[in-house]
């Protein structure tokens, strides 16, 4: 199975959004053009996807500039978000570890309540 995944890996072109965002616009466009437009070049969809695709890496840079991971812990509030998505994912994976069999019990308890078995 890995095989055929690296297959598609290798063979997969790159994103419209990673080309725009290595200054490949030419490129970006044509990959919307093929495969978005159906080849259409004066599709209004390529310029639109394709102007939102720079608008979004422009608006990532910028609030990369502001932004940290100080800023989880800045505010009571923030500390207290943090808490809970901590305890929520470290419960998740404790309990689901813990017991492994509850996503199979539940699909056979239906599959018993229906009959099929």
């Amino acid at each position: 199975m890995p095989a055929v995944a690296f297959t598609g890996y290798i063979t997969a072109p790159e994103s419209p959004r990673w080309y725009a965002s290595q200054d490949r616009l030419d490129e970006a466009r044509a990959f919307l053009i093929k495969y978005h437009a159906g080849g259409d070049e004066t599709s209004p969809l390529v310029a639109f996807e394709l102007e939102e695709i720079k608008t979004t890496l422009r608006l990532e840079r910028e609030s990369k500039k502001k932004a940290s991971y100080l800023d989880m812990v800045k505010t009571p509030g923030n500390r207290h978000r943090l808490f809970i998505s901590l305890t929520l994912g470290i419960a998740a994976q404790w309990y689901v570890g813990s017991q492994p069999d509850i996503p199979n019990r539940a699909a056979t308890d239906s599959v018993l309540s229906i009959g099929t078995v």
